[in-house]
């Protein structure tokens, strides 16, 4: 799948990964940084994950799951 965000690398990279930035389209205070090895929750904890690779303004690689998903998958 391919998408394409009409923004610069900068605002998604702080969007996604700013907490006051992420706080404003998840409606809730948000634990999230940008930094490697960092878990994060969304949601109320509903989504969790953590920070795999970052290279600023290029790239983020995360692994997350939603709460309800059977473990293991």
């Amino acid at each position: 799948m391919k998408i394409e965000l009409l923004a610069s690398a900068q605002d998604i990279f702080e969007t996604l990964l700013n907490p006051q930035r992420v706080q404003i389209w998840t409606q809730e205070k948000p634990d999230i940084a940008p930094e490697v090895g960092r878990k994060f929750s969304f949601f109320g904890g509903n989504v969790t994950g953590e920070i795999v690779n970052l290279v600023p303004n290029k790239k983020i690689e995360e692994k997350w799951r939603l709460k309800n998903w059977p473990e293991g998958n």
